[in-house]
């Protein structure tokens, strides 16, 4: 729990690089900021982060799903439970296609 207290509070911007041709005034920054700022619509990024962090400490399977609005931009990034994916391995040892 101290570990995901201190990297929820930790402070954060989206920025380009320094190598970038992407100026600063980009609107595609604001987007993505605003889309962080609540990663699944429904919680704020320290509670999401939380969720995140959790799957990493406890199960080591954080899992997202990026869901798609119609026009196929990305709507929201939800966590997922790790521990209910199963990969399923063909009889050659692959993961299986779905």
């Amino acid at each position: 729990e101290t570990r995901k207290d201190q990297m929820a509070a930790l402070s954060w911007s989206v920025r380009p690089r320094a190598t970038s041709k992407i100026g600063a005034d980009d609107p595609r920054l604001v987007v993505l900021e605003a889309l962080l700022r609540y990663p699944d619509r429904e919680h704020s990024w320290a509670g999401w982060l939380r969720m995140l962090l959790e799957d990493v400490f406890v199960i080591d399977a954080p899992t997202l799903y990026l869901r798609r609005d119609r026009a196929g931009g990305i709507w929201g990034l939800e966590v997922v439970d790790g521990a209910t994916i199963k990969r399923v391995l063909s009889e050659d040892g692959r993961v299986s296609g779905a």
